[in-house]
């Protein structure tokens, strides 16, 4: 069995890399579930998404 955590974001790139690495400390996988972001928010989870292959997964909308 594996643990997935569905984590909401909305332009929090000054602690976003330090929230994912830490929930991937108890989770198998992590789906990042953007919503309208207007930072780097995209770009710390694009590179997270290349780190940590297959556990992190990134879901845009921008539906207000």
């Amino acid at each position: 069995m594996k643990l997935i955590a569905i984590m909401p974001v909305r332009s929090e790139d000054w602690i976003l890399k330090a929230s994912i690495e830490t929930a991937l400390k108890w989770v198998d996988g992590l789906v990042i579930l953007n919503h309208m972001s207007n930072d780097e928010s995209v770009q710390i989870v694009n590179a997270l998404e290349r780190e940590y292959k297959d556990r992190v997964h990134r879901f845009d909308t921008n539906d207000p």
